[in-house]
Formats: structure tokens, C-alpha cells, sequence
């Protein structure tokens, strides 16, 4: 009976993992590449620090929590990706290279001026390395206005990101809306955005359909990929989803339906997307429209340091740490398998005139998952809707800001926050976010404890039923 029960076992874990997505095979072609995002480099740092929203008090040699990047720090940032690991594929830059300072002390030619001297850095460090870059809102000038068509700031970064790209017509694409396609050294199509279009402070496009033609681009790039057998690996600035827990739409709404609309229906051929953006560390599942896992996406923690503070609510953002990230991904099929976090505390680096990049966490070991792909992610995001898995949530609550200390919600128990979090991990649609943040609140005040997603308990018993079927099979 005993070897009986055990084939039933086996049998029911394969036709389990069959139609889960289990990860079984070994991983022999594995690579990795650095993600660097929000450098926000404030020029002004040694005089007016003009980035800075509170008062600077102490020495600051790497900058301050209130403060965006200085030179010092952007530059060892650099050499610690450097000697941290050099061997990389390649680097992903998602944008955001001008500090959070107002337009009057701006200009087209200074934003260029700054994104050609951290072009440079990327040139001093990794010489030989291929860098896939995306622009950020604060890039162009003025701030976030992004055009739909030919301009100064598309046709420069495109003349001097050309090498990078090398390809003349996809340096044509970058010209027209700051997008373009190209294939890595080992066959992964990667696909650099420009969502800076759909973002809801760029009042320039907003009555357009389909600014720079972007989303149509997108969807025939992509179903190429699909016919040709190829992935997808995509990068780009502003994310989808809602940022929580602070329930911010980073997209119009009606170019957010159709751009998750068109992801939604490829999510069979990309891999992975990388965001940045929001400064804090997280990520979010695309679901299919039946609710299965496609797609995982992975918001990159920013460099600069900078608080945020609202100037109507007065709500201040948490410190965080100055952080850069390494992944792993396999060559042959685009599957990330793995994100490691570095930081700096900037406190202690201020005080020993000496960063100290260390590792903040390795993300299959905090969370106990086999890859960072979407069906691992969504496992991560079941358990940490049960009371056993608010381990995983309060380190994942820890991990956005980098692990510097919080003063808004250290803990986020009430049910607000954690609502607004779990639902935004995998509610990618914004009617969708809002319709899960209204029920579980409702049973989070009614059972004061963490409910279980009605999904999981569908899945837990269909994974039981398998069993039962192969152990009947078996044994009868």
C-alpha cells in the first residue's frame, strides 16, 4: 500500500505542477544584469540644494535622507555595481536622472547636459558592457511634459545612446517616442518604453489615443516576438498598478486599459517587466484574464535618498536607503529567476565619510520561492494573505524602503495598509484594485485577522483532488 500511496503522490505533484506552472527543470544557462533607476543627481548639492525638502543638519558627504543624489554618491554607485560584479550581461537604466527640483532652475539643455555625464559613468565603469536605457518623467523639460513626437531631448539621447541600441532603425524609433526594440547577445528581445506618455502629471498628450504610436508599435513588436518564438524581457519608467499604500494612479486610465490590455494578451511572451519610479522596493503579478499568473513585474528601488513631501495633505514619505540591484535571469528562456538587493545606510555612511554596500536581501531566500517568475510571485502573494505568512509580509513591508528605519507605519497592522498592499500586488486593474481593497476591508474590521483569498482555497482544494484521483488510480 505504502509504494502505492507514494506513486499516487508523485503523479499528483506532476499533473499538479503540469498545470501550475511548477518550476522543475535545472537552470544551466543563468545570467545576471544590474538595475539602476532614480538617480535624481541634484547639481545643486554643494550650494543651494535645491532638491531638498527639510532642513540638511550634520555633514552630508553622501547626501541626506531629504535630499536627492549628489555627485559622490551617484559616482559610487557606480563603482560599487562595478566591484560588486563585473561580469554582467548587461545593465537596465529606467530613467529619472534630474533631481526633483523646480523647472525655473531648469532647462532642456541642462537635463541633457546631466543625462550625458551619467552616460558617461556607465562608459568609466562598464566600457564594454551594453546598457538597455528608458528616460523617466523628470528627464525632459519642461518636467514631465512628454511629447508624441520629434524633439531635442529624443534626438539626442537617441544620437548618443546609439551604440547602446545599435540598430539604425530602432535609433529612428528612439527619435520619434523614446522607444525602440533590440536583441540581447544571447537571442532575448528586449523592449525599452516610453510611459512617461500615459503618465497623469504629462498634461501634453493626454487627449491623444496613442501618443508617438507607441501602443501600436507594441503590440506588433510583440506578436513578431510571438511568431518568431522569441521572449521578452521589457523595461521601462512608470508602472502599472496602483502604488500602495497610498492608492496613486501613476497612468491615465484610459491608457492604462489599453496598455495592460495589450500586455495582458502577450503575457505567453514576456518574461518580466522592470519599473522604477516609485523609489520603494515591491513588485506586482499580471493575472490572465481567467486569473492565472503571466506576467511578474518588479519595481526597482531608487538611488537617490529623497522624502517626498506632499504640499497639499502634508504627507511625508519614509526614509529609504540608496540602493542598486542585481538579477538573475536565464539566457535561453527570459525567466527571472532572482533579485539581489544592495544598499547603503546612508546614516552610517554620512558618519564614517565611507559607504558600505551591502546586501539587503536575496529574494528567493527572504521568501522562500523558487524564481521571481509570475506563478512563484503569486504563491508569495496567497501566503501572505494567510495569518502563517505575515513573515513574508512584514519583510516585504521592510524591504521598500531598504531597510531604513520607517516613522509613518513601521509595522503597517492597521487594515488600511495592508489591504491596500496585499490587493495591490496582484490587482493590476485599477476597477479591480479597488473593488479587493473595499471587501477586505470590510474583513479585516469584521475578523480582525488576515483572510484567506477565496482563489487559494479553490487552488489548495484542487491540488487536493489531484491527489485523490491519482491515489484512487492507483490503488484500486
Amino acid at each position: 500500500m505504502m509504494p502505492l500511496i507514494g506513486s499516487a503522490v508523485r503523479w499528483a505533484v506532476v499533473w499538479y505542477c503540469m498545470l501550475e506552472g511548477c518550476f522543475m527543470a535545472s537552470i544551466t544557462n543563468s545570467g545576471w544584469f544590474w538595475h539602476i533607476s532614480d538617480i535624481h543627481y541634484d547639481f545643486s548639492f554643494d550650494g543651494g540644494r535645491l532638491s531638498c525638502n527639510g532642513k540638511v543638519e550634520g555633514s552630508a558627504p553622501y547626501s541626506n535622507y531629504w535630499c536627492d543624489s549628489n555627485w559622490r554618491l551617484t559616482v559610487d554607485s557606480f563603482a560599487a555595481m562595478a566591484r560588486l560584479e563585473p561580469n554582467v550581461d548587461f545593465l537596465i537604466w529606467t530613467g529619472d536622472n534630474v533631481a526633483h527640483i523646480e523647472d525655473e532652475h531648469l532647462s532642456m539643455e541642462l537635463n541633457i547636459h546631466i543625462l550625458t555625464n551619467i552616460t558617461s559613468l556607465f562608459g568609466q565603469y562598464f566600457p564594454t558592457t551594453t546598457v538597455y536605457a528608458a528616460l523617466g518623467n523628470h528627464d525632459y523639460f519642461p518636467t514631465h511634459q512628454f511629447p508624441s513626437s520629434s524633439n531635442v531631448m529624443y534626438n539626442t539621447m537617441g544620437d548618443l545612446w546609439a551604440g547602446w541600441i545599435n540598430d539604425t532603425e530602432q535609433v529612428e524609433n528612439f527619435k520619434r517616442g523614446a522607444f525602440y526594440t533590440v536583441k540581447t547577445a544571447h537571442g532575448l528581445r528586449l523592449v525599452a518604453l516610453n510611459t512617461n506618455l500615459y503618465y497623469t502629471r504629462n498634461k501634453k498628450v493626454r487627449n491623444e489615443t496613442d501618443p508617438a504610436g507607441q501602443l501600436a508599435w507594441l503590440r506588433k513588436t510583440l506578436q513578431a516576438a510571438d511568431t518568431a518564438g522569441e521572449k521578452v524581457l521589457m523595461i521601462s519608467h512608470v508602472g502599472v498598478g496602483v502604488f500602495t499604500p497610498d492608492d496613486v494612479k501613476w497612468m491615465y486610465t484610459g491608457f492604462h486599459k489599453r496598455f495592460v490590455s495589450i500586455l495582458r494578451e502577450y503575457g505567453h511572451v514576456i518574461t518580466g517587466i522592470h519599473f522604477g519610479h516609485q523609489h520603494e522596493d515591491s513588485f506586482k503579478v499580471l493575472k490572465t484574464t481567467d486569473g492565472k499568473p503571466a506576467i511578474p513585474m518588479l519595481f526597482a528601488p531608487s538611488l537617490t535618498p529623497w522624502r517626498f513631501v506632499s504640499a497639499t495633505s502634508g504627507f511625508i514619505a519614509p526614509e529609504h536607503n540608496p540602493a542598486i540591484r542585481l538579477v538573475e535571469y536565464d539566457r535561453s528562456t527570459g525567466r527571472q529567476l532572482n533579485i539581489v538587493q544592495f544598499y547603503t545606510n546612508l546614516t552610517s555612511t554620512n558618519l564614517n565619510n565611507r559607504s558600505d554596500w551591502t546586501r539587503a536581501y536575496d529574494f528567493k531566500k527572504a521568501f522562500d520561492v523558487r524564481d521571481v517568475t509570475a506563478s512563484s510571485l503569486h504563491e508569495l502573494v496567497q501566503r501572505m494573505w494567510r495569518p502563517e505568512g505575515a513573515k513574508y509580509f512584514d519583510r516585504h513591508y521592510k524591504f521598500t524602503t531598504v531597510i531604513a528605519d520607517r516613522d509613518d507605519d513601521p509595522t503597517c497592522n492597521t487594515s488600511s495598509c495592508k489591504s491596500a498592499i496585499l490587493c495591490g500586488l496582484d490587482n493590476i486593474d485599477y476597477d479591480r484594485y479597488d473593488s479587493c481593497v473595499v471587501e477586505y476591508k470590510k474583513r479585516f474590521q469584521t475578523s480582525g485577522s488576515t483572510p484567506v483569498q477565496l482563489s487559494e482555497v479553490y487552488r489548495l482544494a484542487y491540488g487536493f483532488l489531484l491527489l485523490l484521483v491519482a491515489y484512487t488510480s492507483n490503488c484500486i
